[in-house]
């Protein structure tokens, strides 16, 4: 049930009415992940004017992760909706936008309900936030009507991916004077950071989500050959990590109780903190059918000293440099992939340990929270630097 008492926020200084940040959902992603940070940022340098709405499925998944310090139910900027879905919250965010002030601006990162705030009066940011809105998993005609229906009605649109960005406007040229994009993405390169020596581990981490846009299912079924062909060359003491949950982790399992998977080491589970893991391992799988940019999971890894291994697909060459990366083909063999694995896990320490320092270095200067935190306050107008 919404906690009333969570709305009685003072905004007595003058800068803004508030802005309340719609997060929605019952799983952890890049998206969750990115728009809590920055939320949390603005909590450590006393910004409260952006509240943060939020599912109590999705706060109680997120309360799990450790950086995530002014994430808890006393927060007074935290106001929770019930349900894990926008149909669960829909009378909640109704009260919600209802009774607030007409100043009030709410931020959706995804979607939001279709017209809602052409009747409650107040303007809304919508975001987009998926890397490939007209194909893939999120193409769907509902998605898409949802989207739109909102973007009709959207103060502003704020797109994740430069190329989306120029496909929407030209698409809908009448919606292109609201729309922003967003500056690439952000890591804690203070929580991600790595330790050496590595250990010759392998990650993949994302969310399994329906339309397995991540291609968790292919890597999945190209173990036993990656294991073969590592075998076969030398490499000692590797394993498999698949870090994740959602919908396909029952088909992930059922694939790993196969005989062929007997004696390799594969770790599966849902990691809320990975950064223990990243911190040792030596290689991030980003596999996504349509675009690798800007994922926060390849952040995570590449912050840590991660090689990424990655689909040559989209824009993802904006942020995994051809220096320091392996491509393999959207429609990837598991031999194709075997082979960048034993490439990698083959360097000696040396040679690895200064790859592994300069993508640490590609990202703590190209990839900071500041510069995303300050776009979104620019956004929303506040008078505020940081």
């Amino acid at each position: 049930m919404l906690k009333d008492r969570r709305l009685n926020i003072d905004r007595s200084n003058g800068i803004s009415p508030g802005v309340y940040l719609i997060v929605i959902g019952s799983s952890i992603g890049g998206t969750e992940k990115r728009f809590l940070e920055i939320w949390n940022y603005f909590q450590e340098r006393e910004i409260e004017n952006v509240v943060l709405v939020v599912s109590e499925e999705l706060l109680k998944n997120a309360m799990d992760i450790d950086y995530l310090k002014y994430l808890n139910g006393g927060n007074k900027n935290v106001v929770i909706l019930k349900g894990g879905r926008f149909r669960d919250a829909f009378f909640d965010l109704i009260k919600l936008t209802s009774t607030s002030s007409k100043e009030s601006i709410f931020h959706y990162p995804g979607v939001s309900i279709p017209f809602l705030h052409t009747i409650t009066g107040n303007k809304f940011i919508l975001s987009n936030t998926i890397s490939s809105f007209f194909e893939g998993e999120y193409s769907s005609l509902k998605t898409k009507t949802m989207f739109l229906g909102s973007a009709l009605t959207a103060w502003k649109i704020d797109i994740l991916n430069p190329s989306q960005l120029e496909e929407f406007n030209n698409r809908f040229p009448f919606l292109s004077h609201n729309t922003t994009l967003t500056p690439q993405n952000f890591v804690n390169h203070d929580v991600y950071k790595p330790v050496f020596p590595k250990k010759n581990d392998i990650v993949f981490l994302g969310r399994l989500s329906e339309g397995d846009t991540k291609n968790v299912i292919p890597f999945v079924r190209s173990i036993p050959q990656i294991n073969k062909v590592l075998c076969k060359n030398n490499v000692q003491d590797f394993r498999f990590f698949i870090l994740g949950h959602g919908v396909l982790a029952n088909q992930v399992r059922e694939i790993l109780n196969h005989e062929a998977y007997k004696d390799i080491p594969v770790i599966f589970k849902y990691e809320p903190n990975p950064g223990e893991i990243l911190a040792r391992s030596k290689i991030i799988l980003s596999l996504q059918k349509h675009s690798n940019y800007p994922s926060r999971s390849l952040l995570e890894g590449m912050s840590c000293g991660n090689v990424p291994i990655v689909t040559d697909v989209g824009e993802t060459r904006l942020i995994a440099k051809e220096s320091f990366s392996k491509f393999v083909s959207p429609e990837f063999t598991p031999t194709e992939l075997a082979q960048s694995i034993q490439s990698v896990l083959s360097m000696d320490e040396p040679e690895f340990e200064e790859k592994a320092n300069s993508i640490r270095t590609f990202i703590i200067e190209n990839y900071s929270i500041r510069f995303q935190a300050q776009y979104y306050l620019d956004l929303y107008e506040l008078n505020i630097k940081v």
